[in-house]
């Protein structure tokens, strides 16, 4: 999902285009079927809401239990495009073939893939440190994990980084950034994900970008996935050593009576 908050919202998908990221265990592909010259044609954001809905659908089921998944993207009522979600190892299975473990989602509604490395801190058993960009050493992420977690299964967490980088993607990369969240609304307490620009923030930091931002929550959670450690985590966003953003990782119970948020670490 963070690579396509960097393309354009309305950027049109005219091939295949695969992704599979170092230390994740699922692969996926974008498989446009409109006609060159249609109207309607897969858009980026047809590939975030389609990649949303198929990781929400592949969260409910048991882990090792589904074998492909894929997301039905129609406009008006043409076709314009399959998604296909399916574990690391398996070949996808592009035909419109239906089986006991493979669940269809239908959705009205040139590039190569990355690969993307981070920079884990030397000492992975440590509650707190700082991760470098590997683009960019002067971005710094500098985080604490805070209090235990309650679960060992990390699917509330993705899913809700999931939310934030969707929420992000219409917003062009270098749009100035602000405040932004997101959510895994399936439970309670859920996991939410939230950032914030620092009201006085530092100028010499330079401008904090929706591109920055998404980068951040990428790196984090690839280091979660290193460390294997889905406590909830606060951190600080610096640039060149001054601070411009901060922000959390963590599961937070709803008060239906007065609609507060009560973050829960313990």
């Amino acid at each position: 999902m963070y690579f396509l908050t960097c393309l354009p919202w309305d950027g049109e998908l005219r091939e295949n285009f695969p992704i599979a990221t170092p230390g994740i265990n699922e692969e996926i592909m974008f498989h446009p079927t409109a006609a060159p010259d249609a109207d309607n044609q897969m858009e980026t954001q047809h590939m975030v809401l389609g990649l949303y809905v198929g990781a929400l659908t592949m969260a409910t089921h048991h882990r090792g239990t589904f074998h492909q998944i894929t997301v039905v993207n129609r406009m008006y009522n043409r076709l314009i495009g399959y998604i296909y979600l399916w574990p690391r190892g398996d070949a996808t299975d592009t035909s419109k073939s239906s089986g006991l473990n493979h669940t269809v989602v239908s959705l009205e509604g040139g590039a190569k893939p990355i690969n993307i490395t981070t920079l884990a801190p030397q000492n992975l058993d440590e509650d707190k440190g700082i991760l470098a960009d590997p683009r960019d050493l002067h971005f710094r992420i500098e985080y604490r994990m805070v209090g235990r977690s309650p679960t060992r299964d990390p699917r509330d967490i993705l899913l809700a980084v999931l939310d934030f980088l969707s929420n992000a993607a219409p917003f062009e990369p270098g749009t100035p950034f602000r405040q932004l969240e997101g959510r895994d609304t399936r439970t309670d307490p859920s996991a939410v994900v939230s950032i914030r620009k620092l009201a006085r923030s530092d100028p010499r930091a330079g401008l904090l970008t929706y591109r920055l931002v998404t980068r951040a929550v990428q790196l984090l959670v690839r280091l979660m996935k290193i460390m294997m450690d889905f406590r909830p985590v606060e951190f600080d966003l610096s640039y060149r050593g001054y601070k411009y953003g901060r922000g959390s990782i963590r599961r937070m119970a709803t008060s239906l009576g007065n609609a507060t948020h009560v973050a829960v670490t313990s």
